[in-house]
């Protein structure tokens, strides 16, 4: 009997949880350990894994220079209340913080503006948010009516268009 089983898997989804992250692997039928498939659910592992090439060597891996620092769950769940207890105009402060760090935003943001330099960067995409709303900071949204109404429009402009809400009947 042996400590280990072995099998060949692939990275497919990487996700956080109130429990930690969760990394999940897709493993073919024929690689499959029966010792595994058979565990009941709980089960402790160590797990040690080693990327390998199309010649079925491993490949090192260069370590990143800092650690990849992960929100813990609890430290998640304070800032959705954080979020709750806003206002609606503080909240929208935050998603116009939020914006600029996606990339899609940023790709429908540069063709709605008309943008000539190529795809914004995230501190483009925010300086748009803030000259769209005639403010100088993002947090003008919060005490400005017309600056918080305007970015409602854009906000709601980019929500209809990436399919995220139903446009409003006229």
């Amino acid at each position: 009997m042996t400590p280990a089983v072995h099998c060949e898997v692939r990275k497919i989804a990487y996700r956080q949880s109130k429990e930690g992250l969760v990394v999940s692997f897709v493993v073919h039928p024929d690689e499959m350990p029966a010792s595994l498939a058979t565990a009941p659910l709980g089960q402790r592992y160590m797990l040690a894994l080693a990327a390998i090439g199309d010649d079925e060597q491993p490949i090192p891996v260069a370590e990143p220079a800092q650690p990849v620092r992960v929100a813990s769950p609890d430290r998640a769940e304070a800032g959705k209340a954080r979020y709750v207890a806003q206002t609606p105009q503080e909240q929208a402060v935050t998603r116009a913080a939020m914006l600029p760090k996606d990339r899609r935003f940023r790709e429908w943001l540069t063709e709605y503006t008309g943008w000539l330099s190529g795809e914004m960067t995230e501190e483009e995409a925010a300086w748009s948010i803030r000259h769209e709303c005639c403010v100088d900071s993002r947090r003008e949204l919060a005490t400005d009516a017309g600056a918080y109404k305007a970015f409602l429009d854009l906000e709601s402009a980019w929500l209809v268009a990436s399919g995220q809400m139903a446009e409003a009947r006229g």
